[in-house]
């Protein structure tokens, strides 16, 4: 049986000790953090995104506290906009072109392609 599983969504300006600040946080929660991608724009103004999923079935604190304390204790001294959702809440959304490939993908913007026929 899989784990239940939250996606954290980040992006604020870039500076040292976000990744450290965000996996700290989660470790001393008892989150088992299992994918994390990151990115920082290459431009003057340095914006840092990141997306990464994570365990709570070993959370010491209910989502909605570990939402509450990461707001005070992570999000708000880096300058945090971020959202916090449980991964079976995942939208799927799918691009469509008639006789072209599709591409099936959820919001960890994996997906697989497809050929359509043609009508």
């Amino acid at each position: 049986m899989n784990a239940p599983r939250a996606i954290l969504l980040v992006k604020c300006p870039d500076r040292p000790g976000i990744v450290a600040a965000i996996s700290s946080f989660l470790f001393r929660h008892g989150a088992n953090i299992t994918d994390f991608d990151q990115h920082t724009s290459e431009d003057e103004a340095a914006v840092y995104f990141t997306r990464l999923e994570f365990q709570t079935d070993r959370l010491d604190l209910p989502l909605d506290d570990l939402e509450k304390a990461f707001a005070l204790d992570v999000a708000r001294p880096f300058a945090m906009d971020w959202r916090l959702t449980l991964s079976s809440r995942r939208k799927r959304v799918r691009f469509w072109s008639p006789g072209r490939t599709t591409r099936s993908s959820n919001s960890s913007g994996r997906g697989s392609a497809a050929t359509c026929a043609r009508t």
